[in-house]
């Protein structure tokens, strides 16, 4: 499962049927999977790009039905396409942890990314995924010392789990070091899927992290392209297809 990439967007940006464009190019373009972000009016782990989105979405009325229901018609589109549910606590909580949960299985949702609710403080989310089949995906940072990974995942019953290369925000280009791909591979010693994202903009540093995770994941860098094609009234579909066929090569 090599070279695949998780691809992140912002619900509701650059419009919300531009959304849904967005959606398709990058399922069209052979991205392995979808990360739908809810956006947030202060979102701790993004940076800049992600943030304006974020705030653009919120100021044309977006609202947490419509990301369910943006997921749905990307359901309808391409069925087989995973997709993960990244939002942060605050939403979570606002709808009620169970029924957030319950809704997002409802709706084909393979996995929940709560980078604020991590094992042990995450007010029953890990307990109500497995109740309910859904892969709630642990975030790690390469920088959590051995013992906390040790007791994340062995409390984690998802298939998969997140790598932040670097602590901070997105958006900023990650050096990726021997000190990071040693992390990644002592995780993959746990027998689950790794997927590494944060700063990642380029073949070269997917090249770099092939071997080392079973995918990576683009973000800012996708929001960004979004964001050149729609200022230029172009085709959003056709146009990010083809930014995410080209990191494919």
């Amino acid at each position: 499962m090599n070279r695949e990439i998780v691809s992140h967007l912002v619900a509701g940006y650059p419009t919300l049927e531009g959304s849904f464009e967005v959606a398709k190019g990058l399922i069209d373009g052979k991205g392995y999977a979808l990360e739908i972000q809810i956006p947030f009016s202060d979102p701790s782990a993004d940076g800049p790009t992600i943030e304006v989105a974020c705030s653009q979405s919120l100021k044309l009325g977006f609202k947490v039905d419509m990301g369910f229901e943006l997921i749905k018609r990307v359901k309808l589109y391409s069925p087989e396409t995973p997709i993960y549910l990244m939002s942060y606590a605050s939403i979570v909580f606002t709808n009620g942890v169970e029924n957030f949960v319950k809704k997002a299985k409802l709706y084909g949702v393979e996995g929940l990314i709560i980078p604020d609710l991590t094992v042990g403080a995450d007010e029953g989310l890990y307990e109500l995924g497995k109740k309910y089949d859904v892969n709630i995906i642990p975030v790690l940072v390469t920088s959590v010392p051995k013992n906390r990974v040790d007791e994340i995942l062995r409390n984690s019953s998802s298939d998969w789990v997140y790598i932040a290369l670097r602590g901070g925000i997105t958006g900023s280009y990650t050096e990726i070091t021997k000190d990071n791909l040693d992390f990644l591979d002592y995780v993959k010693g746990y027998n689950k899927h790794v997927m590494a994202g944060f700063g990642i903009q380029s073949k070269e540093q997917i090249d770099v992290l092939d071997k080392h995770v079973d995918a990576s994941v683009v973000g800012s860098y996708f929001v960004k392209k979004t964001k050149e094609l729609f200022d230029k009234k172009m085709d959003l579909s056709k146009g990010i297809s083809q930014v995410i066929s080209d990191l494919r090569e």
